[in-house]
């Protein structure tokens, strides 16, 4: 994009997200290393002090002035901002005004937090450009993010990151996603406002419930769908209930359950019955998922029963019958939106449903690009091995912590298999948590798995 097209570009900019998004493309295709050394140079430079100050009032008065940053218009800034460009005499490049431009909204752009609305939008904030560029709120700091800055634990020299430009490395309030780095992947970010006092000490409630269903094989397609053997869903809810008010009971701030644990239509009768009762300790349910309709949805539910979150499947399983020598996969209908949660204390919250967690590209998506702290996953899968691995490989690299719930109807043990090998026990878990902990500047993992038990679980919350 040349100057002269930026600058018509800039005048179509419908509010400061579009026009911060149309900056920042345009920079990120410029030599980002002779803008910033241009700044830097500049900014040190005593005869341009005033000129800098100038640009860091224009933007902190607009944005002062203007709380609803989505729909004020832009335009009382455009001319004043043009206006002091032309002041420069030249000596400062277009290129090093606009990254000057960037660090100055940088600085007096602060996140809505409006405690009266539950659930707010964090992005993607542009109207236009959405096909180049989107933005988005940081999420606020999470337990496991202040450990990497109490570790100086640095992103990109202690720990791998990505980023899509080195321009976004340079943005404390916000971050931008450029769309060539996520192929047709529609992210949506989502802030819960509530108060939560996320430590290692918050105790996660791991689910693995059996669920009784079939697969419903289509031999001509080469297809499976799942068929429930029950249609129960009050049934379903009241043991839900029950097992949840025993996790609050016992100061549970999180349950999880596994893939395909709920019947159709149980999260709406589930929304209905969480308004009738008080959860002390309980502020996050993840359902695990439900298949209806050719869709395999997850949610995260707040504890009176408000949908904050949900997911549907996007990479289908394949199930292999060795009696008929053929595999089969999983007749699923697959969007491209990714959802994703920001609280306050935990941070950035992905929730996944299981072989999403075991792609490069969902896992780099997930983890790097869109900077989740947690993942959780609901899994109905026989070998856990694989995802314990790249659970760890999340920790120790990146500092994220995940979590997964796993149905025990997926394990099976066979008479001849030793639990007590320690490779059998990893690939055969019901669920694990898994976080980073510091050593130094570096991380390790910590994981607390839950193998299957043997003695028919008898101590298992039925559902």
């Amino acid at each position: 994009m040349e100057t002269f097209e930026l600058k018509n570009k800039l005048k179509s900019a419908k509010n400061i997200y579009d026009f911060i998004s149309i900056i920042f493309y345009y920079l990120s295709s410029q030599k980002s290393n002779r803008y910033i050394s241009d700044y830097n140079y500049f900014f040190s430079n005593n005869n341009y002090k005033l000129f800098f100050q100038q640009l860091d009032w224009k933007f902190s008065i607009f944005l002062a002035n203007n709380f609803n940053y989505e729909k004020k218009p832009v335009s009382e800034l455009l001319k004043p901002w043009f206006e002091l460009f032309d002041t420069a005499n030249f000596n400062i490049g277009f290129e090093t005004f606009c990254y000057a431009s960037l660090v100055s909204f940088d600085k007096s752009y602060s996140i809505s937090n409006n405690k009266f609305k539950r659930v707010i939008k964090q992005g993607p904030l542009n109207n236009i450009f959405q096909d180049k560029v989107l933005f988005f709120n940081n999420s606020p700091k999470g337990y496991f993010k202040k450990i990497l800055d109490k570790n100086k634990n640095i992103a990109g020299r202690n720990r791998m990151v990505y980023n899509s430009t080195d321009l976004d490395s340079y943005l404390n309030n916000f971050h931008m996603v450029k769309k060539s780095t996520i192929d047709n992947y529609e992210p949506v970010i989502n802030r819960y406002n509530i108060d939560f006092n996320f430590d290692d000490k918050t105790k996660i409630k791991i689910l693995p419930c059996k669920i009784d269903f079939n697969c419903n094989l289509d031999n001509q397609r080469k297809t499976f769908s799942i068929l429930y053997k029950s249609q129960n869903c009050t049934q379903q809810v009241d043991s839900i209930i029950r097992i949840l008010k025993k996790a609050d009971d016992e100061n549970y701030s999180i349950v999880i359950f596994p893939e395909i644990f709920l019947l159709p239509n149980t999260v709406n009768v589930l929304q209905h019955q969480l308004c009738t009762i008080k959860l002390k300790n309980i502020k996050l349910i993840f359902t695990g998922s439900g298949w209806q309709d050719r869709k395999n949805t997850a949610y995260i539910l707040s504890a009176n029963g408000t949908i904050l979150y949900s997911h549907k499947k996007k990479i289908p399983f394949n199930y292999y019958i060795k009696e008929k020598e053929m595999s089969f996969i999983e007749d699923i209908e697959i969007d491209n939106t990714f959802e994703f949660l920001d609280i306050e204390g935990i941070g950035r919250i992905s929730y996944l449903i299981c072989r999403d967690f075991l792609t490069d590209e969902n896992k780099c998506f997930c983890g790097s690009i869109m900077e989740s702290d947690m993942i959780f996953i609901s899994a109905f899968t026989s070998k856990t091995k694989l995802m314990l691995d790249v659970s760890n490989s999340l920790a120790t690299n990146n500092g994220i912590a995940t979590v997964l719930c796993n149905s025990s109807s997926a394990i099976s043990i066979s008479n001849n298999q030793d639990l007590i090998d320690n490779e059998v026990q990893l690939d055969h878990l019901i669920g694990y948590i898994n976080y980073p902990i510091a050593d130094g500047k570096n991380l390790k993992y910590h994981q607390k798995i839950m193998p299957i038990d043997l003695s028919n679980c008898y101590n298992c919350d039925k559902c």
